[in-house]
């Protein structure tokens, strides 16, 4: 039986993403978010605490960060299963088997299970998984927000696939990937740090990418982007075991956290098992990685 309707694959076409509310199940994530609790040194029950780092972010998983919380770490299990659980609803947006496994690594340098992201430059693990959701934490910031105060949506904002500190010393200039997926562990109100994301920006991506590398974008990222007349940001609130799926090409980014809670959410992309022969191809032909929608008209309407 089909998880997802032919409106919300039209509707993943026309906006390139989906949200889905209740797509995860709500006790795994509140596993999650006791593993998270006991491994940062805030205390969940003093609220004073979570606005000392002042709108700060905590990538536990990834080798380039700071933070030690990743040392403390003391049960990926909740992060890996529902890494899996994502994989039915991807797999009916992209096809049938394509998609590499959760535990391998289909390409030396792609974005896959966070199994790149995870590897320190020292040759061991920030956490060692088989394929897991990456917790990205938010902190709350320090500022006083009645609702009114205006947002800039836009600092941050990015299409992913950047090197960073990863093919360092190599030719690499793009990591490729064919999906990614959002999970909030915790209930995440407006100007909460919500997953933000600028709705039908996959196809005006898809036309800069036709003519120029992903090398040349991230020299100036943010210059092309205000080039694409994107419209106006949206930022996805929801409740815990909130699922969003997005499309490659799709221009993201974090919202302030001007709430009153620690944002606990979760990242991973997923690649491929031909991503190696796909690479770069893809930016300029938005559907060349999803055949299970390829031919599928997008949805008339704006429906989120």
């Amino acid at each position: 039986m089909s998880l997802l309707t032919t409106a919300q694959k039209r509707s993943f076409k026309r906006n390139g993403f989906l949200v889905l509310p209740d797509g995860l199940d709500e006790g795994l994530c509140a596993e999650a978010r006791d593993v998270l609790w006991d491994a940062i040194p805030e205390d969940r029950h003093d609220p004073e605490s979570w606005f000392a780092r002042d709108g700060d972010h905590d990538e536990l998983f990834h080798r380039d960060s700071s933070s030690d919380s990743a040392d403390r770490f003391t049960d990926v299990k909740p992060f890996e299963e529902l890494f899996r659980d994502v994989y039915p609803y991807a797999e009916e947006l992209v096809g049938e088997d394509l998609l590499a496994r959760p535990d391998e690594c289909p390409m030396e340098y792609c974005l896959h299970g966070g199994h790149l992201l995870a590897s320190r430059e020292d040759g061991g693990s920030a956490v060692d998984h088989e394929g897991a959701i990456g917790p990205i934490l938010q902190y709350p910031s320090d500022l006083e927000d009645d609702g009114s105060r205006p947002f800039d949506y836009r600092r941050g904002w990015h299409i992913d696939g950047g090197t960073g500190p990863y093919a360092v010393g190599t030719d690499v200039t793009y990591l490729p990937f064919t999906i990614a997926v959002a999970v909030y562990f915790d209930d995440i109100e407006p100007r909460g740090g919500g997953f933000t994301v600028w709705p039908g920006s996959h196809r005006a991506t898809e036309e800069y990418f036709r003519t120029h590398t992903y090398a040349e974008y991230a020299a100036d990222g943010g210059a092309v982007l205000e080039g694409l007349d994107l419209g106006p940001a949206m930022e996805i609130i929801g409740e815990a075991g909130t699922l969003v799926l997005w499309h490659h090409n799709l221009v993201h980014g974090p919202a302030p956290n001007h709430g009153e809670r620690i944002r606990m959410a979760g990242f991973q992309r997923i690649a491929r098992r031909d991503i190696a022969e796909i690479s770069e191809s893809h930016l300029g032909d938005c559907w060349l990685q999803y055949d299970a929608i390829r031919d599928l008209e997008p949805a008339v309407h704006e429906s989120y």
